[in-house]
């Protein structure tokens, strides 16, 4: 069963945001690991956890989406696995007892209409995470800040725009998928033959061949470079 986390920070459920964050305040100064330095392993350990707690607490409540969820459903990620779906629990995995996966399955049914079956990936893509370390003082830690710090990053070529080509037009229009950037394929299966997309092979998904490269980012389309970024540091955060 989920925690409380109105009754963690000792508040109601209709507390609004300034009572949370006093409460918060409150509890994350009185638990902070820097007010154990000199307490027996136990309770340094007890402290630790408690603090934790508070912050998990806080960063839920402090969110309109997830304090809804949590509200409804009594968790944040929202409905749990096996509930409001029970009957269709034999398919639940993806395999079931048939020896084929069901989402796919049902992705290549719809994908016969006329569909695609699975939404397409040529959009942009999530970028790797950034690391840095930082040293913060303990009002920092609990109350918060806002630090600068240069990073690299991967950020789009000026130079093309993006496209990877010299001067962002020396492309043309892939003669295989004719600038659609998915192919049709047609398969055999145990309900008879369906066509389903793929990404096409020959532009990787973007409809278009490079005729020229972009020299400044060798057709890449992306370049690294150095960046001073704002970085907010929540209030309450623990020493990682």
């Amino acid at each position: 069963m989920a925690k409380n986390y109105y009754e963690i920070l000792g508040v109601s459920k209709t507390a609004n945001a300034d009572e949370l964050k006093s409460a918060y305040r409150k509890l994350a100064k009185q638990y902070h690991p820097d007010m154990y330095a000199d307490k027996s392993d136990a309770e340094k350990k007890a402290a630790e956890e408690k603090f934790k707690e508070i912050n998990h607490a806080y960063d839920v409540l402090s969110d309109e989406q997830k304090r809804a969820a949590y509200d409804r459903f009594g968790d944040e990620n929202g409905p749990q696995p096996g509930e409001g779906f029970g009957g269709f629990g034999g398919f639940s995995g993806a395999s079931g007892g048939f020896g084929f996966d069901v989402d796919d399955l049902f992705s290549t049914i719809f994908s016969g209409f006329g569909g695609t079956g699975r939404p397409s990936r040529n959009g942009p893509m999530r970028g790797r995470d950034i690391l840095v370390s930082l040293v913060i003082t303990f009002e920092e830690a609990v109350f918060g800040s806002q630090k600068t710090v240069s990073v690299k990053r991967v950020e789009s070529c000026a130079a093309c725009h993006g496209t990877g080509a010299k001067d962002g037009n020396a492309f043309k229009v892939c003669p295989q998928c004719k600038g659609a950037g998915r192919v049709n394929v047609t398969q055999r299966t145990p309900f008879g033959q369906i066509s389903t997309q793929s990404e096409c092979p020959t532009c990787k998904g973007s409809g278009r061949v490079i005729i020229e490269k972009c020299s400044a980012c060798g057709g890449q389309g992306r370049i690294e470079r150095q960046r001073d970024v704002k970085v907010n540091i929540p209030a309450g955060i623990d020493s990682a």
